[in-house]
Formats: structure tokens, sequence, C-alpha cells
């Protein structure tokens, strides 16, 4: 779903939302889109619970600035799910110019490793805020 506010000028960029698979809790997202369209960014809802290849498809379709995923506090307790090889994996299907985004609960020796693979992080929807106010 396009999430977007009532807008006078054009969008600043454009934004693609989703949670991994395994991944249910999209309150933290769907206040991420609330609050990104609020700032004239356009926004792409995909939801919860979406396989990384899919993502990675519609990514590629839409070619979005930014994929903005949201993690959950239960996701790496679940079985096989690794917070920084879903990253590696992420990267390596999206396309070079498009900028990989997690939020959500980050623990942080993961925020360690996404430095390192050019993933920004967000813990709290005021540091997403201060990334994308105008």
């Amino acid at each position: 779903a396009q999430i977007s506010a009532e807008r006078k000028t054009r969008p600043r960029f454009k934004a693609l939302l989703a949670a991994p698979e395994g991944e249910f809790h999209e309150i933290g997202l769907l206040s991420s889109a609330l609050l990104m369209a609020s700032q004239n960014i356009d926004v792409f809802y995909l939801g919860e619970n979406l396989p990384s290849k899919v993502i990675g498809e519609v990514a590629n379709n839409l070619n979005p600035d930014v994929v903005l995923m949201s993690i959950g506090r239960f996701y790496q307790k679940l079985p096989g799910k690794d917070i920084g090889q879903l990253m590696r994996e992420m990267k390596s299907l999206l396309h070079e110019k498009t900028s990989l985004w997690m939020g959500g609960h980050i623990p942080q020796e993961t925020r360690y490793q996404a430095r390192n693979l050019a993933v920004r992080t967000f813990v709290t929807l005021e540091e997403l805020t201060k990334e994308i106010e105008v």
C-alpha cells in the first residue's frame, strides 16, 4: 500500500517499509510509515512476515531510495533468524544505490555489524525522526 500525506511539493525521497519473514510485530513499522509520510516522503508499505527475496524483488521494481525493515524483540530468538545475516542478505538483494535501514530491537553488537555493512539502524522512533526531519 502506498501511504502519503497531502503535499504541495515533490516527495523528498521514496521509502519501502517491510518486516522480514517471522516478524509479525508491525506497530513500529506502521508508526514509521506514518512518520515518514508526514515528512513528505513517499512510503510504500508492504507489511510483516515477508521473505527477504520478495522484499528485494519489490524494492528492485519500485527503486526506493531507502528500504526500512522493522525488527521486533523476539526476532533473533526464532530458529534460524539472525539480524546480521538478514542485513547481509538484504544488501546482496538490493540495488547498490538503495540504502538499507533497520529499526526496532537491534542489539548493540548487531549495530556494530550494521555500520560495517553501511546499514543505518534506529532503536527508537525519535532516532528515525532526527534522520528524516526537514
